[in-house]
């Protein structure tokens, strides 16, 4: 069953990146920056499945090494983006590059070489989508926005807190979830595959419906 729900999962990424392509002319500055990280995602995990068939595991560690630090700088760019005027963004947005490519620099030579997994920085990521998405969405909250349920942005940090929060605890207990006698390794593994289903699914409908939800946004 868990290789039926990951390929869903991969179809999901997917279908949400070309739903984005299509969108992302007509998409604000955030939205833009996060369609781009969909891209890449769909990208690195299609690259993600060959190495796993071919089981070339030191690869595929050495794409999530680099894919990881990719991903949290867009994730932040977006969350940057969205919070932050014009000319601060930019700024903020160098301080944002060199901050995650000197931390994932400093995990590969310290401590987890780039041909071992690299759960340091994967967990690392999950705190900070989860910090960035929960101070989202106090801002939105904070605005008072008569209907913020119309709001893009609001589901997109809606869905990866889901994603995340469960990501984290994902890493966090690894080591236990591939010992082969734990037995509750195959409910976990196929629950992070559905929450993954669920969230890129979740933001190719987002984006599927964008325009319509941007109008109601501007009224």
């Amino acid at each position: 069953m868990y290789n039926y729900l990951l390929a869903f999962g991969y179809l999901g990424i997917s279908f949400s990146a070309i739903i984005g392509a299509f969108r992302y002319r007509r998409a604000d500055a955030a939205m833009r920056i996060l369609i781009i990280q969909l891209l890449m995602t769909a990208v690195s995990e299609s690259v993600n499945f060959l190495l796993l068939v071919k089981k070339n595991y030191t690869a595929r560690y050495g794409l999530f090494h680099t894919s990881s630090i990719l991903e949290m700088i867009l994730v932040s760019a977006y969350f940057i983006r969205l919070l932050v005027p014009g000319k601060l963004f930019k700024k903020l947005l160098i301080v944002n590059i060199v901050i995650w490519i000197s931390v994932g620099t400093l995990n590969i030579v310290f401590l987890q070489p780039i041909d071992t997994l690299n759960t340091n920085l994967l967990m690392l990521e999950s705190l900070g989508i989860n910090t960035m998405s929960l101070y989202t969405i106090y801002w939105m909250l904070k605005k008072d926005i008569w209907n913020i349920f119309a709001i893009p942005h609001f589901w997109v940090a809606i869905l990866w807190l889901l994603l995340w929060s469960s990501t984290f605890f994902f890493w966090a207990f690894i080591k236990i979830l591939y010992r082969g006698n734990w037995q509750y390794q195959n409910m976990v593994l196929n629950g992070q595959a559905i929450i993954n289903i669920i969230v890129y699914t979740g933001i190719a409908l987002i984006l599927f419906f964008y325009p319509k939800m941007k109008k109601f946004e501007n009224r």
